[in-house]
């Protein structure tokens, strides 16, 4: 196992001998700016499931529409079904040879 893992991986075994290490990267702390209280948090999720409920109610009006609109279109009739052909038989059971063929030059 490798030091560098080791240390990554164990930071606080090592303890800051090794707190310089850019791989260790200490833990940033951060502290809340603002504080909102509980009936304000309720109320910004409530403002976000009306919105949600809003975009799906518009999705489910276009998915009817489209279902609507296939529905009522006139079905084409049955496509005919395509014939197939069993490929051609070759004649041939062996490989004819292949003649190799050279280009010698010749320097004059």
């Amino acid at each position: 196992m490798g030091k560098k893992r080791r240390i990554i991986a164990r930071g606080t075994k090592f303890g800051t001998k090794y707190a310089s290490h850019p791989a260790s990267g200490g833990v940033a702390t951060t502290t809340p700016t603002t504080t909102t209280s509980n009936s304000e948090r309720i109320s910004a999720i409530a403002q976000k499931v009306e919105t949600i409920e809003r975009e799906v109610a518009a999705a489910e009006e276009q998915a009817e529409t489209v279902v609507s609109s296939v529905l009522t279109e006139p079905t084409e009739e049955a496509a005919p079904e395509p014939t197939v052909r069993a490929p051609a038989k070759t004649r041939r059971t062996t490989k004819a040879r292949k003649t190799r063929t050279t280009s010698k030059t010749t320097k004059k």
